[in-house]
Order: structure tokens, then C-alpha cells, then sequence
């Protein structure tokens, strides 16, 4: 992995949090076995550099620009670099594709060299206006997200007492999921969402649909209901019903975000 920083004026030596910011991510490939490859994204839940005043929230990974892969004797090396990325481009690479949002930004960040003082690519009409293009043109390369807050309710179906089933969503990622909507059912793609005790596919079809299964749920989306369903999920607290999905309601709850000790930082909802 490589890391390409913009340095002030004063300093000397590369910056102490960055090197351990490259050391962690080994540690996380190698502990894990998950393996990052270019075009992959990164929510590191606050500020890339802790206690820093930056808005680099997420990380993106690209071959690096100037360091091609090379043969050894023990195997092939690829140098994927790591770029640090505002929580609204972060929202466009899961909306889009991370290598089109970091491309059309590239001639504001040349190399890919993160600068924690920067301010959002998007701010940028030329970006802006290309980000929103090309979500408009391909759809989200995004078929899988992770998303912590996710529950299911079973409703009760009883001749005296019937209720709907309930969905349950964080807020914080909410909006991130109704703009995947957009990008995934509308262009006639699934989507999935795995928590951490629960997979829920979202897929399009002709007729708006449900079923559930053991920590599975199945929810089928004709393009009205995809639409309907997109507009209400926002991040606040809510709770709704979709009109032309019956039996099924969603609820956003409060997401806590807390620091490296536990501590709520930010409350979205």
C-alpha cells in the first residue's frame, strides 16, 4: 500500500498518524484476510487523522498512479494507494463507482494526494455536475452493503391482531440506501444488506412483494414502490409504510457515532 500526503511547509518528516494509518490497514488485510483492490471504499466513521479538524472521513483505493505493478521471483506486486475522501464522495462512490468519482477529481487532486485541509470534490460544479451524470447513465456498481443497524420485526397476521413486519434502519446510513435504490433497482439491479445477524435483498420485479426466512428477508420493488421507498428514507427518526408494498413497514432509528473509546461523538436522527 502507498500513501501520497500533502506536506506543509514545516515539516520534515512524514507525519506519525500516517504511517501508522498505512500499518493498521496491513495489519486489518492481514488479520482478516480481506483483501482491498482498487475501486474498493472505506468508512472510517470519523476523521482519517484522529483529532485532526479535516473532513476526510473515508478512505478509496486506486493503483497507484506512478508505481506499476512489477514480477518477482516470489510472486506479482500490486501498489494500491490509499486516498482520503470526504462522507458526501464517499456517498458518490457507493451512488456511482469510486474510480469515476476519484477520475473526475482527479485534475483538483493530481496523484491522488490527500490533503486533510481540502474541501469536498463535490463543491466543485465540473465534479459535481460529472458525478451526477454518471450516476444517471450507469447505475451503482454497488451490490453489497454492510450496514450495522439492520432488524427485523415480525407483524402478526391474527383475525384480531394484525400488524405489519418492520424493517429497521439506521439513520446514518439511510440516505446512502435510498440513493442506492435509485442506482441499483431502477437500473434493474439487486441490492443486498447484511448486519451483522440479518440479509436483506432488495430486488426489482413486476410485483411489489416480501418473504422472510430465518435472519433472511427478501423484499421485491417495482420501480413505483423503489421510488416511494427512496423518497422516505432520510436520516431522521421514522417510522412509514410504503403504499404499494402491503405488509411491511420501516423504521429508521438513531445511529451513535462513537470514537475509539466508546464515546458518542455525533448523534444522526
Amino acid at each position: 500500500m502507498t500513501f501520497r500526503l500533502a506536506r506543509k511547509e514545516e515539516e520534515e518528516e512524514p507525519p506519525a498518524w500516517a504511517l501508522n494509518l498505512l500499518q493498521n490497514m496491513g495489519r486489518y488485510v492481514f488479520n482478516s484476510g480481506n483483501v482491498f483492490r482498487a475501486g474498493d471504499h472505506l468508512d472510517a466513521n470519523g476523521p482519517i487523522c484522529l483529532g485532526a479538524d479535516t473532513l476526510l472521513t473515508a478512505l478509496a483505493f486506486v493503483e497507484d498512479p506512478e508505481l506499476p505493478a512489477i514480477d518477482t521471483p516470489n510472486g506479482r506486486v500490486e501498489f494500491l494507494q490509499m486516498v482520503g475522501m470526504t462522507g458526501d464522495e464517499l456517498e458518490a462512490t457507493q451512488a456511482w463507482n469510486t474510480l469515476g468519482v476519484l477520475s473526475t477529481g482527479l485534475p483538483y487532486m493530481p496523484y491522488y494526494i490527500t490533503d486533510l485541509e481540502r474541501d469536498s470534490l463535490l463543491r466543485i460544479p465540473a465534479v459535481s455536475e460529472a458525478v451526477h451524470r454518471g450516476m444517471e447513465q450507469d447505475g451503482s456498481s454497488t451490490g453489497f452493503l454492510f450496514v450495522s443497524q439492520l432488524g427485523w420485526e415480525q407483524g402478526k397476521n391474527g383475525w384480531l391482531n394484525k400488524t405489519p413486519s418492520i424493517l429497521q434502519l439506521g439513520a446514518k446510513q439511510a440516505e446512502v440506501i435510498a440513493k442506492l435504490l435509485r442506482g441499483r433497482i431502477l437500473k434493474g439491479n439487486r441490492l443486498l444488506l447484511v448486519g451483522p445477524d440479518l440479509r436483506v435483498t432488495l430486488e426489482p420485479g413486476e410485483k411489489p412483494g416480501w418473504s422472510s426466512g430465518e435472519g433472511e428477508v427478501r423484499i421485491v420493488l417495482d420501480e413505483r414502490a423503489a421510488a416511494e421507498l427512496s423518497e422516505r428514507l432520510i436520516p431522521k427518526e421514522s417510522k412509514f409504510e410504503v403504499p404499494s408494498l402491503q405488509g411491511v413497514a420501516f423504521q429508521i432509528v438513531k445511529t451513535n457515532i462513537t470514537d475509539t473509546e466508546g464515546n458518542v461523538v455525533m448523534v444522526i436522527g
